[in-house]
């Protein structure tokens, strides 16, 4: 499995990306399919398998965008992936852990098992992500703040001086009415 993703990643350096990273799919199809056999290669070309970037975000775009907090099994809202670990089966919802081994059997493409403690969730643009989910949904934000930086720390440059302005006005306020105030 380490030589495929190892060749994946090889690929990808190769292959040609969007302004937004995201891979041009049939080029990359194209050299996949020399690696790739039946179920997953079927899953790749009916889209049935939602990727939004075959690159990972970065650990410190995980870290800042993670709650740090962790449960048995979560939904990607990047996605739309469950992704599950072992302990969901001792977490006393046995509906829920039977739900998620069938959909890991009959729909392999949106359930995910991981061999970790807890799904670790984050959350970006108001929506429930899951850290370290295979759509790498997080990786898209990466990239457009990464290529957008300069405009968006001349953006945050600015908003932190109308803080400070305000600010400012509202300790002359408060400096006013205490002035003014008597005991």
């Amino acid at each position: 499995m380490n030589d495929l993703k190892n060749r994946i990643k090889e690929i990808l350096e190769e292959s040609e990306t969007s302004w937004a990273g995201f891979v041009d799919v049939p080029e990359l199809v194209e050299k996949l399919n020399i690696l790739m056999t039946g179920h997953s290669r079927d899953l790749l070309k009916s889209k049935q398998v939602l990727i939004h970037d075959l690159k990972e975000p970065s650990e410190a775009f995980e870290e800042a965008f993670s709650n740090h907090h962790g449960t048995t099994s979560a939904t990607c809202e990047l996605c739309g992936r469950t992704v599950f670990t072992a302990d969901l089966e001792h977490s006393g919802d046995d509906e829920h852990w039977e739900e998620c081994m069938a959909g890991l059997q009959n729909e392999p493409d949106k359930y995910v098992f991981v061999n970790y403690n807890a799904v670790l969730l984050g959350s970006i643009n108001s929506k429930q992500v899951v850290i370290g989910c295979p759509c790498n949904g997080l990786r898209r934000y990466e990239d457009f703040i990464w290529q957008e930086r300069r405009g968006i720390s001349e953006y945050m440059a600015k908003r932190l001086e109308m803080a400070e302005q305000t600010l400012v006005k509202l300790r002359e306020q408060v400096s006013d009415i205490s002035k003014g105030a008597t005991i």
